[in-house]
């Protein structure tokens, strides 16, 4: 989840943390987390502390079943692990960034893409080998962007959607307190290139992205535009078809809304919850 740069300055912490025990009611759960120490069901325990502050960080799991926490106002990253429920450092990243977006690819590397560094976006985008812990350079974005979504496709690609870019970075509209985009690109993993895909039909940034069994993926609500500090948010939502690479407009949510989040459920519905709006509210679509 990426931090609101206009939501004010608030003081970093490595605190992480806490793990949640949560056992759905099953006796072998919860007989299972009572072992490895996390105390009784659907309850929280202390864990470790990351090894530097940070806000507007990436979280990963990686195959191993670790975490790679990176980013997020330094250029510093940690590994989680369970086990010991501790955070070690691992490899610093080349860019210091935060409202960037990781994504563990099939390969088992982790992208890092986008973000804002010394208070304007940026286009890089690093890959993390957890095998060696360290980060290397691949092919920059289109478009310098932070706040986006990026959704990893079946095909192996990743798309990044939207975002926003202030008038500080190149590309951007030099006359906004903020330019959201409608922009999309795709990262092809084996050439390590991006390229441009169908737009959006609304500019939006802080929104949601979540992949449908049907391999499409629903974007739905965000923050529409942002001008002179006059900010606003939509309820639209739209479906990106990989096959044509173009997007078509689904039924809007009830609530405008940024900044909440979309679980896929087991009967394919998603799961609308929280964010930014005059009104607070879940809903499915």
């Amino acid at each position: 989840m990426t931090s609101l740069p206009r939501v004010g300055s608030r003081r970093l912490t490595a605190i992480a943390t806490a793990v949640f025990a949560a056992t759905l009611g099953l006796p072998a759960a919860a007989t299972a987390a009572t072992a490895h120490g996390l105390g009784p069901p659907n309850t929280w325990v202390a864990t470790g502390e990351m090894t530097a502050a940070r806000s507007g960080q990436t979280a990963t799991t990686l195959r191993n079943g670790e975490v790679l926490v990176a980013g997020g106002g330094n250029a510093s990253a940690d590994l989680y692990n369970p086990a010991t429920r501790t955070f070690s450092a691992t490899g610093r990243m080349p860019v210091s960034v935060a409202g960037a977006t990781a994504t563990l690819l099939p390969s088992g590397k982790v992208l890092v893409a986008g973000g804002r560094h010394g208070g304007r976006q940026v286009a890089d985008a690093e890959l993390y080998n957890p095998v060696t812990g360290t980060w290397s350079a691949t092919g920059p974005m289109k478009r310098p962007r932070s706040g986006q979504t990026a959704t990893l496709l079946p095909d192996g690609q990743v798309l990044v959607a939207g975002g926003g870019c202030n008038g500080s970075a190149a590309a951007c509209n030099p006359g906004n307190s903020l330019s959201t985009l409608s922009s999309a690109e795709l990262y092809n993993p084996a050439t390590g290139t991006w390229r441009f895909t169908g737009p959006m039909d609304t500019d939006r940034q802080y929104q949601t992205a979540t992949l449908l069994p049907s391999g499409e993926v629903l974007v739905a609500g965000g923050l529409n535009n942002c001008d002179e500090g006059v900010c606003t948010d939509t309820s639209t939502a739209e479906l990106y078809h990989p096959g044509t690479g173009k997007w078509t407009d689904t039924r809007s949510m009830h609530t405008v809304r940024e900044q909440g989040t979309a679980t896929l459920l087991p009967d394919g519905d998603v799961l609308m919850a929280g964010g930014r709006s005059e009104e607070h509210t879940s809903e499915l679509q």
